[in-house]
């Protein structure tokens, strides 16, 4: 009987794991348990670009101050939307660009600082052909490009809302942000401050 049955289990394991996937649903995320320290671990920042790439409205729970959290590259094809309420630092440690924006991803920060992020392109954010990117408030500072665009490297849509892009860097074009697609679809950065 076990010999019967076997190409047939067999052939439904296949069938299943061959299959094209659904994308995930998208979800409302908190990262940390209303201090500090809970968002400073490695698993805060997994579970961030975990978070991100699947898309959904992300929030912080870090406790009342202004918190650094270390951060892996985070990358996403979906919708999100990421509120920092003025208390949150995503730190690229030097080491790593802060959001990878690809496919027709569009991301929205608001009000979060992006610092020490490291890339060729866009030391804190690149931005794809496709991809949108809204930034309203917050503050980009000492990201650095080897490339272009030492905060922000554009080649789809990119908006600018009351932000400061201070003290950012490249060795090539734009201190602040690079953008390349034509026609231009850069929304002229409203109330924001932009310094080399």
């Amino acid at each position: 009987m076990y010999k019967k049955l076997f190409p047939l289990l067999l052939l439904s394991t296949l069938l299943t794991f061959s299959l094209p996937r659904a994308h995930a649903t998208p979800q409302d995320t908190t990262i940390g348990d209303g201090t500090a320290a809970s968002c400073q671990t490695q698993d805060a920042a997994n579970a961030l670009s975990g978070a991100v790439s699947l898309g959904g409205t992300i929030n912080f729970n870090c406790g009342p101050g202004v918190v650094e959290i270390v951060v892996n590259t985070n990358a996403t094809n979906e919708t999100v939307i990421i509120n920092g309420d003025g208390k949150i630092a995503l730190s690229g440690d030097h080491l790593r660009q802060i959001f990878f924006v690809y496919g027709t991803g569009n991301l929205t920060l608001n009000d979060l600082t992006l610092q020490y992020g490291e890339a060729g392109l866009g030391g804190a954010i690149f931005v794809d052909d496709q991809a949108s990117a809204t930034i309203n408030g917050g503050f980009f500072i000492s990201n650095h490009a080897s490339t272009n665009g030492g905060a922000i490297y554009n080649e789809g849509n990119l908006t600018i809302n009351g932000s400061n892009l201070g003290s950012n860097s490249t060795s090539g074009n734009g201190g602040a942000f690079t953008t390349t697609a034509a026609p231009l679809p850069f929304t002229t950065p409203t109330s924001s401050t932009i310094k080399p």
